[in-house]
């Protein structure tokens, strides 16, 4: 996963992240005619009806959003000029606003958004002002502008419509707990736990209040039902997870129970190694720095090999304390640019430990133990990667497939194993006929048959096709080639794989 991507999710999580989990019995009616994006351009392609038409265009604007394809307003802004009282759009508009005032660059832009986000909120409790959700949905925007006493006012103005909605108290109590009215924030901790099912974020949050009083009997066993709910959440970044436990930790060290903390610590970094709290805090008990996962991926983003040779060491110093999957990923390409394969290989098999249908790593140590000529393990990978896409959803399966059966090939080929090589790359050349690798094993193959002059026009198309990245690698094949040297050819083709 890219940094950017990583970013975006947080930022998402931050946003959305309450969702609909409490609905309460005012909410703002939000239809959805349509569950992806697919079917909703489908709908509105046909529909006549011009609120079922604008309906369609703000679920397909808000499924946009939500699944990170762009930050684009126009669905909801051409919803907006066919039915101009339509909440729904509105409300799906400044939650695209929100995001680009976070992730946007330039002051100019974030501002610009913000300003949008806030107007559309203040429109939808125009238009819906008996409505909690109306009140709820702008308070939580000032909650995360910072802005906490316009955010009470709009919570209190919402309590007062929904006395019994749960959202309202989750809600409000942390808006107190930044404000300093702890005593509030408990109170609203307990009216939330007693009309909705626990939340890990308000039991750390009320567990956070009594650790700073010193009231660590109270304090502990909130954490503890925190840490019991954050670990069933099983999300790969698990950040209700993190605060509990590091919350916990910290009790724990307040009562001088060290080895205890430092066990917290470590599970908490491994739910999310992003988090800043828990590094920190077990840094200090163990008188060193920790690296998070993006210091990590960071450090990688300089290809010199003394930068990756350092993005190693700090990879390897997150990894020594706490298991983080995109540090374990990061280091294993890093091994793989340092040609380090077996330390490669031994990572991506935890990967494949920690998730056994991650087909992407099965071919990336397919990868490694090609490269360390450990042919046979290589092959039962790329098997393994092949079977797998059978079941498992990707982005562009006949893309996925044409890279494991091009790599297929390169194991065959240093297997000896010529006709299933054929086979896998005819099929490659069937459906792509232009594709540059797959044109350099078939010329490959031509040089093991002897036919030299095949296998140069085969090399010549695949260069021409992609010249710059083939031109370094191929230059002592195509020598030997004009020279009608087969054997100094085949070994050159041989290192030429090995080493792309």
């Amino acid at each position: 996963m890219n940094l950017r991507k990583l970013f975006l999710m947080s930022v998402a999580v931050a946003l959305f992240g309450w969702g609909d989990a409490y609905a309460g019995s005012d909410d703002v009616p939000t239809p959805q005619l349509c569950s992806t994006i697919r079917d909703c351009t489908k709908l509105i392609d046909k529909v006549k009806d011009p609120t079922q038409l604008a309906q369609a265009l703000v679920n397909r604007c808000s499924l946009r959003l939500s699944l990170l394809l762009d930050e684009s307003t126009e669905d909801c802004d051409r919803a907006i000029a066919i039915e101009p009282n339509l909440v729904s759009a509105f409300e799906a508009r400044s939650r695209i606003n929100a995001f680009l005032a976070i992730t946007a660059f330039g002051p100019a832009k974030k501002q610009t958004a913000g300003k949008q986000a806030q107007e559309d909120l203040d429109k939808v409790v125009e238009l819906a002002p008996h409505q909690a959700r109306s009140y709820l949905l702008r308070g939580r925007h000032m909650m995360l502008t910072k802005r906490y006493e316009l955010a009470l006012r709009d919570f209190n103005e919402a309590a007062s419509l929904s006395p019994e909605d749960p959202l309202v108290y989750l809600q409000r109590s942390s808006v107190y707990k930044s404000l300093g009215k702890d005593d509030l924030a408990l109170k609203d901790g307990d009216k939330f736990l007693a009309i909705a099912p626990p939340r890990a974020s308000v039991l750390t949050m009320m567990a956070e209040i009594y650790l700073a009083r010193h009231q660590l009997q109270q304090a502990l066993p909130l954490a503890d039902r925190a840490v019991e709910l954050g670990a069933a959440n099983g999300k790969d970044e698990n950040f209700d997870l993190n605060n509990a436990l590091t919350k916990r930790g910290s009790i724990y060290v307040e009562m001088g129970d060290q080895e205890r903390a430092k066990q917290d610590f470590v599970a908490a970094i491994s739910a999310a190694p992003s988090a800043t709290e828990a590094r920190e805090a077990l840094g200090a008990l163990l008188n060193k720095h920790i690296p998070s996962d993006m210091d990590c991926s960071l450090a990688a983003v300089n290809l010199s090999q003394e930068s990756q040779l350092n993005a190693i060491k700090i990879c390897t110093d997150l990894l020594d304390v706490a298991e983080s999957t995109l540090a374990r990923d990061q280091r294993a390409r890093l091994y793989m640019g340092t040609k380090q394969y077996d330390l490669a290989a031994a990572d991506f098999s935890k990967l494949i430990e920690a998730d056994p249908k991650d087909i992407g790593s099965y071919l990336f140590r397919a990868q490694a133990y090609h490269r360390a000529d450990k042919q046979d393990l290589a092959l039962a990978d790329i098997n393994k990667s092949l079977e797998e896409q059978k079941s498992v959803k990707v982005l562009d399966p006949e893309a996925s497939r044409r890279i494991d059966l091009i790599l297929r090939a390169q194991i065959e080929m240093a297997l000896g194993l010529h006709a299933e090589a054929q086979q896998d790359i005819s099929e490659v050349l069937a459906k792509a006929p232009q594709t540059p690798d797959a044109l350099a094993i078939r010329a490959w193959l031509k040089t093991r048959q002897g036919d030299l002059a095949g296998a140069k026009n085969d090399l010549d198309l695949a260069m021409a096709t992609n010249t710059f990245i083939y031109r370094g690698w191929f230059t002592k094949v195509q020598d030997a080639l004009g020279r009608g040297s087969q054997a100094e050819a085949d070994a050159a083709f041989r290192d030429a794989f090995r080493g792309i």
